[in-house]
């Protein structure tokens, strides 16, 4: 089994996560070389009951609340680099100005009215990146699971058009890290899902396929 993949074990995902982070009609950057711990969103679409006249109650549905994912991360650098590589950091995307170091100088960013759109897919797979169509596996990878007889599982959230809204960065314990929060709506302004789960079963020959790719 490759190194890079998720471990299945006694009947959770355990271990490993691949992540991938693509600002819009960018390039798709590998995050999980960069991540120590990773908050999924707290979904909610809540419900309270109002009483009538009968003792009785009317259910009124409330809207689907926003949600957040925050990463927290050991950054080295401003830049996220351009998706081949680990990434050094988020810096840029936060601050969101162009570069405005002179030639010759390192990077440097400041702070902007530009506000960046991002999408991001979380995968487990227990799929080995040479048994799968694309090679090595990504969280934005298609997951072929019958490849050469071969019966993986896989468990993936994407999430589409968010902003990062937090980007909070610490030395405690003489460790440099910095946690970054992406913030999303459950739909677009014409009701389309920003959001969605999928998954793959290892008693099954289902695939998944490739996401973000036109994103």
């Amino acid at each position: 089994m490759a190194a890079g993949v998720s471990q299945l074990q006694d009947a959770s995902w355990q271990d490993r996560a691949l992540i991938a982070i693509k600002k819009k009609d960018g390039t798709v950057k590998q995050f999980a070389g960069l991540t120590q711990e990773i908050d999924l969103p707290d979904l909610s679409r809540d419900v309270e009951g109002q009483p009538v006249m009968n003792g009785g109650r009317v259910r009124e549905n409330s809207a689907e609340d926003d949600f957040e994912v925050t990463l927290t991360l050991y950054p080295i650098g401003v830049l996220t680099g351009d998706g081949s590589t680990r990434p050094e950091g988020v810096g840029e995307w936060f601050l969101s100005s162009e570069d405005l170091s002179g030639s010759g100088e390192g990077a440097r960013f400041e702070p902007s009215l530009e506000r960046y759109d991002f999408g991001v897919a979380v995968m487990w797979t227990n799929v080995d990146g040479d048994l799968n169509s694309t090679s090595p596996v990504k969280a934005t990878s298609e997951i072929d699971s019958s490849t050469d007889g071969f019966v993986g599982a896989a468990l993936r959230w994407v999430f589409t058009n968010g902003q990062v809204t937090e980007f909070n960065q610490d030395f405690g314990d003489m460790v440099h890290t910095a946690e970054v929060t992406f913030k999303f709506s459950p739909y677009d302004e014409v009701g389309d899902a920003n959001y969605f789960n999928e998954s793959t079963q290892d008693t099954s020959t289902e695939s998944l396929p490739e996401v973000l790719a036109d994103y």
